[in-house]
């Protein structure tokens, strides 16, 4: 898959359409095997900026469920998150421990509510 921008200014606007269509048109002919798509985290349903595009990309599309309204306003939408984050935990950090014949992993992060994913407590979470 060919992405061809990444939050561009022009989201959503006549002029950032008929540039990505451009853009789409001429990848097209050069490789016409991959799909192609745009990171966008604006101006989804805009201006046309979606339409051109094989796969509609989602920069941050859970603010707002973007996702999951544009997915019933939109249902035969190819759609992937091309940039996002978790919820509930923010960059965790991983160590495996190995024992004989077992395996620990160990995983760390900050653990938040759906609102505030930066308050909360550490979290150690031990998968064996």
């Amino acid at each position: 898959m060919w992405c061809l921008e990444n939050e561009e200014n022009l989201e959503g606007n006549i002029t950032g359409t008929r540039i990505l269509e451009t853009l789409v048109n001429l990848t097209h002919r050069l490789d016409p095997t991959r799909p192609t798509t745009a990171a966008m985290n604006h101006g989804w349903n805009e201006g046309g900026y979606s339409d051109v595009v094989d796969v509609v990309g989602y920069n941050y599309g859970q603010r707002g469920m973007q996702y999951v309204k544009d997915k019933e306003k939109y249902p035969n939408r190819k759609m992937l998150a091309t940039e996002s984050t978790s919820y509930v935990a923010t960059r965790v950090n991983i160590k495996i421990i190995r024992r004989r014949d077992t395996c620990r992993i160990l995983v760390k992060g900050l653990v938040g509510d759906y609102n505030q994913v930066r308050t909360g407590s550490i979290l150690w979470i031990i998968l064996i």
